[in-house]
């Protein structure tokens, strides 16, 4: 079960990425339109597939262009929490643990940061 605020998912998956940048890994964009900035998570859930759909789909996963696909449903959240019936490997920032829930929640830090201008990054002033 994946769950946010507003909406619950019962469905097996292969991949539910909860993103904050649009990648990871070498270079997959589970989420093209993630927005570090937005204080909200992009979550791509794909369903399971067969050896031949995730043939045809991994291209696509990996160049961000799944997101409109039937075995892909996108969500954005600013929390969100994971169960699943047996501990499963998972992932955070690459570290991999093992569990059958998880809870992940947006937080008000900033960290501030020296850009280059053409940043597409926002500036933020202190408050």
């Amino acid at each position: 079960m994946l769950k946010t605020k507003t909406e619950t998912i019962r469905q097996k998956a292969i991949i539910a990425a909860v993103m904050n940048g649009s990648c990871y890994g070498n270079g997959f964009i589970a989420a093209p339109q993630a927005d570090l900035q937005d204080g909200l998570f992009d979550i791509c859930v794909i369903e399971p597939l067969t050896l031949w759909e995730t043939l045809w789909l991994m291209p696509k996963y990996k160049q961000g262009k799944h997101t409109h696909l039937k075995q892909c449903k996108m969500l954005r959240a600013s929390e969100i929490e994971i169960h699943v019936d047996k501990p499963i490997l998972m992932q955070s920032d690459g570290e991999g643990f093992t569990s059958n829930h998880v809870r992940i929640t947006t937080g008000s830090y900033k960290l501030p940061l020296i850009v280059p201008q053409a940043s597409p990054l926002k500036a933020i002033t202190k408050e």
